[in-house]
């Protein structure tokens, strides 16, 4: 969120992809019209960006070299999964665009949750090979991680 301490206007980054991982880059100087930026998500390698407040502009300044890879053949997404006491599990999923998710894919299925530590919605290069093939790579963002809160 984007606060205007001198107008009090509040305003958010807008952002493509409904999954993604995001934080606050280097930003040293306090007195400043920019922000700087990481995101990443399950088909954009790392990228820093800065954001001009006054045009809302955005410009690439670093991404992840990953050399052949093209993210605009694939698509990422998030589903629900019911757990059997009801709670709603997150699942980020990323998989090659026009794929029909029915269930009759291979999956490769992963989750991580313990001690608080969250497994973010990242790129994954060691994946894209099996999203060539067909397969709907998906994490589980399980119980015991603080993906939804600290009671999670």
């Amino acid at each position: 969120m984007i606060h205007d301490f001198s107008t009090g206007e509040k305003s958010e980054i807008p952002m493509e992809e409904p999954v993604y991982t995001l934080w606050v880059g280097q930003n040293p100087q306090f007195d400043t019209d920019r922000f700087r930026y990481g995101y990443g998500s399950m088909t954009t390698p790392d990228t820093i960006l800065e954001y001009q407040f006054a045009n809302g502009e955005r410009q690439s300044l670093k991404q992840q070299p990953v050399p052949g890879y093209d993210p605009s053949r694939y698509e990422t997404t998030r589903i629900w999964a019911t757990a059997e006491d009801g709670a709603k599990v997150p699942i980020s999923l990323v998989y090659q665009k026009g794929l029909e998710l029915n269930g009759s894919n291979p999956c490769l299925l992963y989750g991580y949750g313990s001690y608080g530590v969250n497994q973010d919605p990242d790129f994954n290069s060691r994946w894209v090979s099996l999203l060539d093939r067909g397969f709907v790579c998906a994490l589980a963002h399980v119980r015991g991680s603080e993906t939804m809160g600290r009671q999670w």
